[in-house]
């Protein structure tokens, strides 16, 4: 790549990394995710969805991406330990790589105002941020926490990082989109499939 801020977004993942949580809920690849679905019973009541975030990368708020990052670096006891930078430093840096996305695009250079570039080596951290960030705020939510719930990007194996929420809920229950939730930003749509 040569675009002028490749090498800053390509070192930003090795400080913002750490900040994922990575809990019972996180797949971290596609062997990940076949070995856990082997494990699974979905009993005759119960039904797997899958939630797709459609056009996820180019949709989120680069603002609320960038509140969810200083909020973790603020909380993150041990960024001394990684790095020499502050937390201000990180975050103007982090800034730059979402906020300085010029494209070319037939012939000419326009800039990309929102959303997050899908080349940039920056761009699958902050999304796994978001989605964990989104993700608490849904269970938290809830009194209807599924069975089974679990989170998958794998920019490699789909070419875009298409976010699966992979929950397990009873056919009792209601299959709305989780995009009725207020805190959900409404430039996100996802897309159902039983």
């Amino acid at each position: 790549m040569s675009t002028r801020n490749y090498k800053l977004a390509k070192f930003i993942p090795s400080i913002l990394r750490p900040l994922l949580k990575c809990d019972e809920h996180f797949i971290k690849n596609s062997p990940h995710l076949v070995k856990k679905l082997g494990t699974l019973t979905v009993e005759r009541d119960e039904c797997l969805v899958s939630y797709d975030v459609v056009s996820l990368f180019t949709q989120m708020s680069v603002n609320e991406c960038l509140d969810i990052v200083r909020s973790r670096l603020n909380s993150d006891n041990a960024l001394s330990d990684r790095t020499n930078l502050t937390a201000d430093e990180i975050m103007r840096a982090t800034e730059l790589c979402l906020k300085s996305t010029l494209f070319v695009y037939n012939r000419s250079l326009p800039k990309q105002t929102d959303g997050v570039a899908m080349g940039s080596p920056s761009s699958p951290t902050i999304v796994n941020l978001f989605m964990e960030e989104l993700e608490e705020r849904l269970l938290n939510s809830t009194t209807l926490v599924p069975r089974v719930w679990w989170r998958y990007v794998d920019n490699t194996l789909d070419g875009g990082g298409p976010v699966v929420t992979s929950p397990i809920i009873t056919q009792e229950d209601e299959c709305s989109n989780p995009t009725s939730t207020p805190w959900i930003p409404p430039s996100l749509y996802f897309m159902a499939a039983i």
